[in-house]
């Protein structure tokens, strides 16, 4: 899907407000037509996701960066106030950590002197360990430094564990559904321990709905939002989830 296409959807299906990413926005070169694309829709753009692997041995660590870094920027240009990035996960070891905490503590101080917010997505490899992630955010002490909860990489009991686990820390949550099975199925009783979080927590940031089921997209995108929106009942924010490309 072109970005394009994805803002005709999401302007179609009703949404104010969309995640972009590098790969529907490359680099900061395209972030003026981007926001052409956006405003065209009124659509705004609050937060950004990067892909990244800092674990990654063969790849070069100031390279990874500075891609990092382009991408910071291009979210920035857009209006984002979240940036979601990954550690990566070519390698879980004390290098792997060690190279990931490089990384994060140079684009924190970059993005604060921006104003955005870094949002590490539990997506795998280190990001995924419980024990450890909290142990790591503690070690860089940033913060404008926190988590996007992603249930898709945190199976069975870990998904409600990163909820207890990482309170404190969640500044960005993702909605995924794979295939909607409507509010009797077992996608409503998994996401149960991020609905319980958002209703008792006064959690004020990004909730994100991201669809990668199989079947009929508008169908899908549609229960996924009303899923989220659920999350949202009796509290006082804003009923306005984002929708992720």
């Amino acid at each position: 899907m072109t970005r394009t296409d994805f803002l005709d959807q999401a302007a179609r299906l009703g949404f104010t407000s969309v995640e972009l990413c590098d790969r529907t926005v490359p680099s900061a070169a395209h972030a003026q037509p981007a926001l052409e694309d956006l405003g065209g829709r009124k659509l705004v753009c609050p937060s950004f996701a990067i892909r990244n692997d800092f674990t990654d041995p063969s790849r070069s660590l100031k390279q990874e960066i500075h891609k990092a870094r382009e991408g910071i920027s291009t979210a920035h240009r857009l209006g984002a106030q979240t940036v979601r990035l990954w550690t990566g996960v070519a390698e879980v070891s004390q290098p792997a950590v060690e190279r990931v905490a490089t990384a994060f503590t140079e684009l924190a101080d970059y993005s604060a002197i921006l104003g955005v917010t870094l949002a590490v997505e539990t997506h795998g490899g280190l990001s995924s360990d419980l024990d450890l992630l909290p142990e790591l955010l503690d070690a860089i002490d940033r913060a404008n430094l926190g988590v996007c909860v992603d249930g898709g990489y945190l199976p069975g009991a870990s998904f409600a564990r990163a909820f207890r686990t990482l309170a404190a820390r969640i500044v960005h949550i993702h909605v995924k559904v794979h295939d909607p099975d409507g509010p009797e199925g077992s996608d409503t009783a998994r996401h149960t321990p991020l609905i319980d979080y958002v209703r008792g927590s006064g959690y004020q940031g990004g909730l994100v709905v991201e669809y990668e089921g199989s079947g009929p997209r508008d169908v899908g995108v549609l229960w996924t939002r009303q899923l989220a929106l659920s999350a949202l009942d009796g509290t006082s924010r804003p009923s306005r989830p984002e929708y992720a490309c």
